[in-house]
């Protein structure tokens, strides 16, 4: 028996709920007790859960149906999809780390405390080490390997679909990019506000991304 499509899927999923959870703000934004104003979103919810099937010709306009190449793992989707993977549960361990802490936006929160702790044991900003791993898994995943998503589909044949992909890729890119620059932000407020601790912190773990690189 060909386990191969099985392991594909499973992986497929996997990373695909990874990636899902490193891109949710782990801190609800409506306090706990708190009622709910705008209640529309579940019926949005709904309606794009029944209209889904007739945007799949746009999705998918010209579905491949080479079976060797849709159920094979090649190297490079194997790669990506682990990344996906690892960089979802990098940020998951951050929002752990850090609890109410972790904010989408750079922010000082009422008791705000240094964390040394978790993954800032290795990395100063790690959340972001996530953030790197799993966009530029996506593309490997689904962009560049033979049986991905955009090889399949056919949707490069579109002028429409092919500009929507390089602004993904730009969009990703930029936002890499920017990702370091936030890390000196951070640190020049971390600094300001925890003066000597976060010098001998810094000290301590002197790699901002990856440990002994960057």
């Amino acid at each position: 028996m060909n386990y191969e499509p099985a392991v594909k899927s499973l992986l497929l999923f996997v990373a695909c709920v990874s990636f899902n959870y490193g891109f949710t703000p782990p801190n609800p934004p409506t306090p706990k007790g708190a009622s709910f104003v705008y209640r529309g979103q579940h019926f949005e919810t709904m309606v794009l859960i029944w209209t889904s099937p007739f945007f799949l010709n746009t999705f998918c306009p010209h579905p491949s149906t080479d079976l060797d190449r849709l159920q094979s793992i090649s190297i490079a989707f194997f790669i990506g999809a682990s990344g996906m993977i690892l960089g979802g549960l990098l940020r998951v361990w951050c929002y752990i780390t850090l609890g109410p802490l972790f904010t989408y936006l750079v922010t000082v929160v009422p008791g705000h405390k240094l964390i040394t702790s978790g993954p800032y044991a290795y990395v100063r900003h790690p959340g972001y080490t996530g953030v790197f791993l799993m966009l530029v898994s996506t593309a490997f995943t689904h962009l560049a390997t033979p049986g991905s998503y955009v090889m399949e589909c056919g949707i490069m044949k579109s002028t429409v679909w092919k500009w929507v992909i390089r602004y993904w890729l730009v969009v990703s890119a930029f936002s890499l990019i920017s990702l370091r620059r936030r890390g000196k932000v951070e640190d020049e407020l971390m600094k300001k506000i925890f003066g000597d601790e976060w010098v001998t912190y810094s000290k301590a773990v002197p790699y901002s991304f990856i440990p002994y690189i960057l």
